[in-house]
């Protein structure tokens, strides 16, 4: 039996930013060329939206996304070798400081669309599993390790739970996804999550998974 978080709070989109240029005719477009961008697995679907709108306005440009995660994402942006990222993380200090290296000016952030956090989990029998934050940060960092631990029962007080060990699964890579997480953990259940907000999960066990769709087939194919 599995339990995962896929967690995505405000999405965000990084550029560098641009002179101010006079706009084309509307229904019209001079743009032509590739626009490259990486980042976040949370927001591949949205992308996919987007490119498809943008380019039936703009048909000589092609658009291309990167799916490799928000810190993957970032990374390729600074080093310049994409021209924009998707993160479900604003950028550091330092990394904005990288950024305007790379731009030569100030890069732009904003925020793109808002997606839920949810925990996932995969236990036969039991449909209507809830789980409070101080219980769930235990199971995350692997003080429970069982689904029938007191912790558990005490929340589902009607719930006929198994003794099955619990598989957490967590993301593999670098994510901004983890980093909204623990930073949930780390202000709803402090006494209980020690590890702070982390981009890189912390702890070892468990399982990881690449990226949000990896993560959610750990889970449901068990």
């Amino acid at each position: 039996m599995a339990a995962a978080a896929a967690i995505t709070l405000a999405l965000i989109l990084s550029a560098c930013g641009a002179a101010n240029e006079e706009a084309g005719a509307a229904g019209s477009s001079d743009l032509s060329g590739e626009l490259n961008g990486a980042g976040a697995t949370s927001q591949e679907a949205a992308m996919a939206a987007w490119k498809a709108g943008f380019q039936s306005d703009n048909s000589a440009v092609t658009v291309n996304y990167d799916p490799v995660g928000s810190g993957g994402g970032r990374e390729s942006f600074l080093s310049g070798g994409v021209l924009f990222a998707g993160s479900d993380s604003y950028m550091e200090d330092e990394e904005l400081t990288k950024a305007k290296e790379t731009c030569g000016g100030d890069p732009i952030e904003f925020p793109v669309y808002v997606s839920p956090i949810a925990v996932i989990y995969n236990l036969q029998g039991v449909d209507d599993l809830q789980l409070s934050p101080a219980t769930l940060a235990q199971i995350f960092a692997g003080d429970i390790t069982t689904w029938d631990d007191p912790a558990i029962a005490a929340d589902n007080p009607d719930a006929d739970l198994p003794g099955d060990d619990i598989t957490p699964v967590h993301r593999s890579d670098e994510s901004g996804t983890t980093n909204n997480f623990t930073d949930y953990l780390s202000q709803a259940a402090e006494a209980d999550w020690t590890y702070g907000p982390v981009e890189t999960w912390p702890i070892k066990g468990g399982e990881g998974a690449d990226g949000t769709s990896g993560v959610v087939s750990a889970v449901t194919e068990g």
